[in-house]
């Protein structure tokens, strides 16, 4: 989170990976959106030459929600904060 501590009710940005086999986590909580969007990018660049490629989104949760998803390592929990405005979608490059 950085050197700034915020109360565990205060609303922050994660970064959530949904992976092919249905299953999903939080993996970086940022104080705004474009810190997130950034993020999406290296991890998207880290994951490309790998054989599970996992599809990232942008997600509004607060501290201590981000912080108790974090003992749930591949969580399949449907009630679980969704998308933001963010791009969601990997699109691979095709060549026309």
């Amino acid at each position: 989170m950085g050197a700034t501590r915020m109360e565990s009710w205060q609303v922050g940005f994660a970064v959530r990976r949904d992976w092919p086999d249905g299953s999903h986590e939080f993996v970086r909580f940022c104080l705004s959106e474009g810190e997130a969007g950034s993020f999406v990018t290296s991890d998207r660049a880290y994951w490309r030459r790998g054989p599970w490629r996992p599809v990232h989104a942008v997600v509004c949760i607060s501290v201590r929600d981000f912080e108790l998803h974090a003992d749930r390592r591949l969580c399949r929990a449907p009630d679980c904060p969704a998308a933001t405005s963010v791009p969601t979608v990997d699109r691979p490059a095709t060549a026309r």
